[in-house]
């Protein structure tokens, strides 16, 4: 019987703990904040 919630597919593995995703979000943020920033001081102003 096939479950809509089957995960056959998932393979067992490492466990990543939360100081992964807190990395991770970190990261992210940082990268899209320095985008940002990049991009602020690099757009053109109409004058």
């Amino acid at each position: 019987m096939n479950s809509p919630l089957d995960t056959h597919y998932a393979v067992p593995g490492k466990e990543r703990g939360v100081q992964f995703f807190v990395r991770a979000g970190w990261i992210l943020m940082l990268a899209g904040a320095g985008s940002f920033f990049l991009w602020a001081s690099l757009a053109p102003l109409d004058q």
